[in-house]
């Protein structure tokens, strides 16, 4: 478990963060050779804007092919625009926001 502070108008991975009127707005670009297959398109997309106290949820799966075999990844990136971060907000909180990207890797 990660908790990461992030500064807006940055990058962290495959996430852009960016400061509006109504709160967070976070954006996401897939990527092949992070995010595995099938692919779900290139390009950047807004996912969701969270508003202070909000939490937000972001589950992706993929997979790998390679001569050793194939190989299979699953996140799940929690996200909260808060103050003050507490250990817990995730266990305790329920997410405003939820985006599914799992797909079927067969």
């Amino acid at each position: 478990h990660k908790t990461s502070v992030i500064d807006f108008g940055t990058k962290y991975g495959c996430f852009d963060y960016k400061l509006t009127e109504s709160g967070i707005q976070i954006l996401f670009t897939y990527n092949l050779y992070t995010h595995g297959q099938p692919k779900r398109g290139a390009h950047k997309r807004p996912l969701f804007t969270l508003k202070k106290g909000q939490v937000g949820r972001f589950w992706i799966n993929g997979r790998f092919a390679s001569y050793g075999g194939q190989n299979y990844m699953q996140q799940c990136v929690n996200m909260a625009h808060v103050d003050d971060i507490q250990p817990d907000v995730f266990l305790n909180s329920k997410p405003a926001h939820f985006v599914d990207e799992l797909a079927h890797l067969f």
